[in-house]
């Protein structure tokens, strides 16, 4: 437990964690330094409606919304943005006017947001789904620190 807290307030990197039944989501949300973030949950789920561009645009306007004003966010489950947030996931940021900026897309837009540097994100999946599908996306700048 010590060990995700000190991952989970670094400066660096963004975190992937590795769960069975969303234990490592329960373990996070109960850390102090998490609690004072007052961070962002967001939720993916198998239900077709839940998986349909309105939801996903949602998501992402929420994301950036959190991105401008250096919220944390908590992402359990929702593969289906991670090549959306590729840029954001490998800190691809450029310099605009003094604040850091990343190009965020979806589909065939692609939109630039800045982004905070108290901004962080968390990634929640689980073991299973990260070992059987290729999470290119999010293999460089995360490691597994659960499992």
């Amino acid at each position: 437990m010590a060990k995700l807290e000190q991952e989970v307030s670094r400066s660096g990197r963004y975190l992937l964690l590795l769960t069975q039944n969303n234990e490592a989501l329960e373990m996070l949300l109960e850390l102090a330094d998490v609690r004072a973030m007052d961070p962002l949950v967001l939720h993916g789920s198998a239900f077709k409606d839940d998986r349909s561009s309105t939801v996903l645009c949602e998501h992402i306007n929420r994301i950036k919304t959190c991105m401008e004003l250096g919220k944390m966010v908590v992402l359990v489950g929702l593969t289906d943005l991670h090549e959306s947030l590729y840029d954001v996931f490998n800190q691809y940021y450029t310099l605009r006017e003094g604040s850091r900026v990343v190009e965020i897309g979806f589909g065939s837009e692609r939109v630039k947001c800045r982004v905070d540097p108290k901004f962080r994100v968390v990634i929640v999946e689980e073991a299973q789904t990260v070992y059987s599908l290729s999470l290119i996306h999010i293999s460089e700048p995360t490691r597994p620190i659960i499992r």
